[in-house]
């Protein structure tokens, strides 16, 4: 699931915008960007209201990081990754692509808990 609401601190790091905090809460405050205050001091602002090339870079920061969290590594020789290369070597691209979607989504043991299960009842 994706972030709905982003802290001064996480926005500086996006490319078109102010680099410092109080630069950033100026620029939204003349871009009249929605806003809320968490635990009574932090401001937060709303995807909403951000500029859409801040957007996209949000959600492409998004999505790598839970990509990431999935990588393995290229010199794991574990049963794992044969199987993964095997598996991803056999099939066409757009159901790789697929699987790989699906492994992003439900996490990679949960997929070969599902590979496994559905060859077993075989």
């Amino acid at each position: 699931m994706e972030s709905e609401w982003f802290t001064a601190k996480q926005l500086t790091e996006i490319a078109p915008l102010p680099t410092t905090s109080q630069g950033l809460h100026s620029h939204a405050r003349k871009s009249e960007w929605i806003r809320r205050k968490r635990d009574g001091k932090t401001i937060e602002y709303h995807i909403d209201s951000l500029p859409e090339e801040v957007k996209e870079v949000l959600h492409l920061h998004q999505v790598n990081e839970t990509r990431a969290f999935y990588r393995l590594k290229s010199n794991d020789e574990s049963i794992g990754t044969q199987l993964w290369d095997d598996v991803c070597g056999k099939i066409p691209l757009l159901q790789r692509e697929k699987l790989v979607e699906l492994a992003l989504l439900e996490g990679v043991n949960a997929l070969f808990f599902r590979l496994a299960s559905s060859l077993a009842l075989r």
